[in-house]
């Protein structure tokens, strides 16, 4: 009977232990999906604020890029060049 009892003692530990186990694994493995569904996240948006300073014009900077109409005079005697047009990237 002792033993029957020791058995059973030693099996109820034992399912414990693996029970333990397995909440601490899936603990972990919960924490780490969560971490990288949030990195995924800040990676989608910074990717959309990229694309959108480039639909609209803005620089990896930040800045605002412009288009322009501009005029070279040569130094020597003060001629005007033809217009030069300069786009944004």
């Amino acid at each position: 009977m002792a033993v029957l009892a020791l058995a059973a003692t030693l099996g109820v530990v034992v399912l414990a232990v693996l029970l333990g186990l397995a909440a601490i694994g899936a603990v972990i493995l919960a924490v780490r999906i969560w971490w990288f569904r949030r990195q995924l996240r800040q990676a989608a948006q910074h990717f959309e604020e990229e694309e959108g300073r480039r639909e609209h014009g803005k620089g990896p900077s930040g800045g605002r890029v412009i288009e322009g109409e501009y005029t070279r005079q040569d130094e020597k005697n003060g001629r005007t060049a033809k217009p030069h047009r300069r786009r944004g990237p």
